[in-house]
């Protein structure tokens, strides 16, 4: 798993189902084992990557 093709999968969901929750984002990646697109955050909670947030910001 990428950050391009998380990001599509991010696209793909929005234009299926009108939005996209970042813990569903989270929750699509520990799946998939590929925490290493995830960061944390300054609570210590996992949030989407850098490198996924800038694949889907070229693709949109």
């Amino acid at each position: 798993m990428d950050a391009p093709t998380t990001a599509k999968w991010m696209l793909a969901a929005i234009e299926r189902e009108g939005c996209i929750y970042q813990d569903d984002v989270v929750d699509y990646l520990v799946r998939a084992n590929a925490e290493h697109l995830l960061r944390e955050n300054s609570d210590g909670n996992p949030v989407v990557g850098t490198d996924v947030l800038t694949a889907f910001r070229q693709l949109t």
